[in-house]
């Protein structure tokens, strides 16, 4: 299925990122926001997480500012490898996006 992650990271981003580079990605901010090994909060067991592919959230309503109804949040899912609970992270604050203006642009990091 690689292939087909592939194609999701590219239709979500915009731009072209390997399976691994996303990997990557995921596996060193969870590397440094998890201390340790994390229990699932469903099964209690320590049985470590799976990084599924990038998914894009509808965000529905809201009065949040930044998210309007009809956009979409770009989110990591983890599984859990025991009981399939899934954990969701925003993207951009993890570094696998870059941030985007409020005029839809992708704006430049430093």
């Amino acid at each position: 299925m690689p292939g087909a992650m592939s194609a999701v990271l590219s239709t979500i981003t915009g731009m072209a990122m390997s399976v691994a580079e996303y990997n990557r990605i995921v596996t060193e901010w969870t590397r440094t926001h998890w201390d340790g090994d994390r229990p699932c909060p469903l099964c209690g067991k320590v049985a470590g997480w799976s990084t599924l592919a990038l998914v894009e959230m509808r965000v529905r309503n809201t009065d949040l500012e930044g998210q309007e109804p009809g956009t979409s949040l770009p989110v990591v899912p983890l599984a859990c490898k025991n009981c399939a609970y899934i954990a969701c992270f925003a993207a951009v604050p993890m570094g696998v996006l870059p941030p985007v203006s409020p005029q839809g642009d992708t704006e430049a990091t430093a």
